[in-house]
This record gives C-alpha cells, sequence and structure tokens, in this order.
C-alpha cells in the first residue's frame, strides 16, 4: 500500500499541487512512482524522493491514478485544488506482492 500527502498553494486559478508517495506499511517513499491525472490524459513521475508537483486549475475536480512497481494502481477521486489548503489523501493500495484478488498471497 502506499500513500500521497499533498499540499496545496494557490495563485489566481492555478494551484501548485505536491506530494510524496509512501508506502503505507513501511513509510518507506517510492520513487518514480506515476501520477496519471485522469481529467488531462497527462502523466507525471515521482523523484527519487517519492515527491511530485503539478499546477491545477481550481476551478476543476481532478482525479489521479497513482502507480508504481510491486504496487497495486489506486484511483484517487474528487482531488480539488483550493487557496490555502493542506489535503491529505491515503492511497489503500495493496502491494503486489502480498494480496491477490481472490485474497491469496503472490
Amino acid at each position: 500500500m502506499f500513500s500521497i500527502l499533498l499540499s496545496i498553494s494557490s495563485q489566481a486559478q492555478i494551484s501548485k499541487v505536491e506530494g510524496t508517495i509512501t508506502d503505507i506499511n513501511t513509510g518507506s517513499k517510492i520513487s518514480s512512482a506515476s501520477i496519471q491525472i485522469v481529467e488531462l490524459s497527462k502523466t507525471i513521475a515521482a523523484d527519487i524522493e517519492g515527491h511530485f508537483s503539478i499546477n491545477l486549475d481550481v476551478s476543476k475536480s481532478y482525479s489521479f491514478r497513482v502507480s508504481s512497481v510491486g504496487y497495486r494502481t489506486k484511483l484517487i477521486d474528487e482531488i480539488k485544488p483550493t487557496a490555502n489548503q493542506i489535503l491529505t489523501v491515503t492511497n489503500t493500495g495493496v502491494p503486489v506482492w502480498s494480496t491477490g484478488l481472490d485474497g491469496g498471497t503472490f
């Protein structure tokens, strides 16, 4: 599992959304995770420390599809950037190596 901590700061109609992708079980940062902003058909990559940032329009809501090798892909809906807001989103995705879709262990 991994989690995302998002910090949002705003200027005019654009907000900078920053986050860190971490393993929810160990707290380790997940380097090179992919974050797809579904509505924009745009994918960005987390750096070696699991950090990412992107500028987004404050008048819209976004869905992030987070993926990384060894983890199940997770869709996080309704991310809405606003002025002066810190948003924490916990991704409850399961590591591929721990639990299968049928509840079995890989």
